[in-house]
């Protein structure tokens, strides 16, 4: 945010994604959210789950980079409700005060809507070009 970047805080210009023992896995944090484009990049690079420790937020928008981007999206808020979202952007764990919660997942199960079928296997092929890829 401008009064972020005013106080003195400069932006990040990569979002890697690490591989881990249970995926692979991408780091945005509380404003991104906001933005499609850096939800957009980690999946681009392979994540499929990402996590987002956020102060405050929109969570239709965390719902949406859920979807859009068909994966997993583990937020941990502060005055945030804390869960997990799937391909769907349905909560699939909700954390109540600051309990951990836990889900299980089968990252290779596709997800198959209705209307577009395997939408994380048509993404890289028909959405369009941006310069982040």
């Amino acid at each position: 945010p401008d009064e972020e970047i005013e106080g003195g805080i400069t932006p990040g210009a990569d979002s890697p994604v690490f591989d881990t023992d249970f995926g692979r896995v991408g780091l945005f944090i509380c404003w991104d959210s906001s933005y499609p484009e850096v939800a957009r990049a980690l999946a681009a690079r392979g994540a499929e789950v990402l996590f987002l420790p956020i102060w405050g937020g929109v969570e239709q928008l965390v719902q949406a980079r859920a979807i859009e981007n068909q994966v997993y999206v583990v937020a941990s808020g502060y005055d945030f409700r804390s869960g997990i979202f799937d391909r769907r952007g349905e909560r699939i764990a909700d954390a109540k005060g600051s309990e951990v919660v836990l889900a299980t997942v089968d990252l290779a199960e596709p997800t198959v809507w209705e209307w577009l079928g395997n939408w994380r296997a048509r993404i890289d092929r028909e959405a369009p070009a941006w310069s982040g890829r």
